[in-house]
């Protein structure tokens, strides 16, 4: 099989990267994953259950599906993909917004929507 170099190097950054958002506004680089608080920056749409807790918990969701999502399987989106943002980025930046996110001391289920770097 493919390397996951080779696969990310062979589509559009965007589509290795959904739904991480990369804005640069004269020297600043914003690197995010749309929220409901910072959705006016993003170009993606934050509105699903795979990345709002709280409507994964909904109603509305759990009435088409039943299941829905074990809020203990979710990841920050640095951790989740890791390996990608590594290969993109590179290890040091990685591990640096890592460290900073102080995950490791973390309990909360609604991690990767309230931390800010």
């Amino acid at each position: 099989g493919a390397s996951l170099g080779e696969i990310i190097d062979t589509k559009p950054l965007w589509c290795s990267i959904y739904p991480l958002e990369i804005i640069q506004e004269n020297e600043t680089l914003y690197i995010f994953v749309p929220t409901k608080k910072n959705s006016y920056l993003a170009m993606n749409d934050s509105n699903f259950a795979c990345m709002d807790i709280e409507k994964s918990k909904s109603p509305y969701f759990r009435r088409d599906n039943p299941i829905g999502f074990n809020s203990e399987d979710y990841q920050p989106f640095i951790i989740s993909y890791q390996n990608v943002l590594e290969y993109i980025f590179g290890s040091d930046f990685v591990n640096s917004i890592k460290k900073s996110l102080n995950l490791e001391n973390q309990n909360s289920d609604d991690l990767q929507y309230n931390k800010k770097i």
